[in-house]
């Protein structure tokens, strides 16, 4: 019986091809391409083998940690009495079939066409979604309106790539997602569940049909009448009181991260929020933030709290009224007066959000 390695090996013309897509930073480690490569390889079939004359990069107890990916693998080959061969084998043939994607004049996108369905031609995921659109994505993510095969109904989902910088952005932020699936507010959007195969993980979330805040201001001619913003602010401010409610920080409100699902406007991409749960061990994001929605502090990479999102809301109301975020453009002065209460450059000078919902049920349209 062969004797199965102890380490993973790369030839020498697969070496240099580790070496040009590790200078494409893509990833943060080779290791993470070969991974990945690694989880290309078993999308694309390839079948069980050996590669020869490869030379060692990595321990194998330190490329499969967990042993993940050796339960993986005795899954997807149950005849293979020799995984860490099997591994090195998936990362080479990886490596080989990435390069001629690559070469062919594909670009990174390319690399991630879903696989249609061989009978209905239909593109599904996880052998539970149908895709009915791709939203978009960025870096290594995906985003895609999906239909269920079960009830057919529609859902968001978000995918990205084992072994990237966004797989581990995602697991962070599956925290946060956890924790919303406990609070089952009508406010927020749904968290559906994750999904997840040899090479990537998703998550599934309630689809936002209505499109996004922005497009809904752009449509109405750049601003909103007042009765129109008072409407968006007071399903907004419920978001944001259910969020804080669940002792999470969204720390990035603008208009692009409001949409409408159904009837209700809902926050939306919680990629950097924050659980105010969770002990504080290091930093985490203090630094993203988009401009003209972010409080000084935040800015200046102090810690999150509620007030951060008091401020981003009294600029997103704002913008609802102006389609820009400063108060003094803003005619109504009980609007101005608001979002100057929210804006205050002391955080502990801003109003709290049972003050904002009193005061827009004040609002005259």
């Amino acid at each position: 019986m062969e004797r199965d390695r102890e380490s993973i090996g790369v030839t020498v013309t697969n070496q240099a091809i580790l070496a040009d897509l590790g200078a494409r930073g893509w990833f943060p480690e080779l290791q993470d391409i070969a991974r990945f490569c690694m989880s290309y390889a078993v999308r694309a079939r390839v079948p069980e083998g050996v590669t020869a004359a490869t030379e060692t990069r990595w321990a194998a107890g330190n490329f499969d940690k967990t042993g993940e990916m050796r339960i993986m693998l005795a899954a997807l080959y149950p005849d293979c009495k020799t995984p860490i061969r099997l591994m090195e084998h998936l990362v080479n043939e990886g490596l080989r079939l990435v390069e001629g994607k690559l070469a062919s004049g594909g670009d990174l996108a390319a690399l991630f066409e879903p696989v249609p369905d061989e009978d209905s031609r239909a593109v599904l995921l996880y052998e539970k979604f149908e895709i009915v659109k791709a939203i978009g994505g960025g870096g290594m993510a995906e985003t895609f309106c999906v239909r269920s095969l079960i009830d057919r109904s529609l859902f968001f989902l978000k995918r990205v790539w084992t072994g990237s910088l966004d797989e581990r952005a995602l697991r962070r932020e599956q925290q946060i997602y956890v924790r919303l699936q406990q609070v089952e507010d009508p406010a927020l959007l749904r968290v559906v569940g994750w999904e997840r195969d040899a090479a990537s993980v998703a998550l599934v979330m309630e689809y936002a049909d209505g499109g996004s805040l922005t497009e809904h201001v752009q449509a109405s001619g750049g601003s909103l009448t007042v009765a129109a913003a008072k409407k968006v602010a007071s399903q907004v401010i419920n978001s944001v009181a259910a969020l804080h409610a669940a002792n999470v920080v969204h720390r990035d409100i603008k208009p692009d991260n409001v949409v409408l699902a159904g009837s209700l406007w809902k926050l939306a991409d919680f990629g950097i929020a924050k659980n105010l749960a969770r002990p504080v061990t290091h930093h985490t994001f203090l630094h993203h933030h988009t401009p003209g929605y972010a409080p000084p502090e935040q800015v200046e990479g102090s810690q999150a709290s509620e007030a951060t999102d008091v401020y981003a809301f009294g600029k997103l109301l704002a913008y609802m009224l102006t389609g820009q975020t400063d108060p003094d453009k803003i005619m109504s002065p009980a609007c101005r007066s608001l979002v100057r209460d929210c804006t205050q450059a002391d955080p502990r000078s801003r109003i709290s959000v049972d003050e904002i919902r009193r005061a827009i049920s004040r609002l005259v349209a």
